[in-house]
């Protein structure tokens, strides 16, 4: 059963539009569902939607290692540009 399909099944119930046999009642009453019985492509589904959650939160956190890296590159950067200016001062000062 698809997300619209239930949510219709469950607005109708809710409305009372279903009778007490059919077959949409019996399943709209359903509390657990066994997966063995379902098809597989919902897993299949489920799992694709697992591997891509993983997917983008892989490259988030790329995202923020390239930033870190950056931040430590300019670090560097400006600790070197520190060291060149206090020689030349050094030499300007002696």
């Amino acid at each position: 059963v698809s997300v619209r399909q239930f949510l219709l099944i469950f607005r109708r119930v809710a409305a009372g539009e279903l009778q007490e046999e059919s077959g949409l009642m019996a399943l709209a009453q359903l509390s657990e569902i066994d997966v063995s019985t379902e098809v597989v492509l919902g897993a299949r589904a489920f799992f694709e939607a697992k591997v891509q959650a993983l997917s983008v939160l892989s490259k988030f956190e790329a995202e923020i290692r390239e930033e870190q890296e950056e931040k430590k590159r300019m670090e560097l950067e400006r600790k070197q540009w520190h060291v060149a200016f206090k020689e030349l001062q050094s030499t300007f000062c002696s």
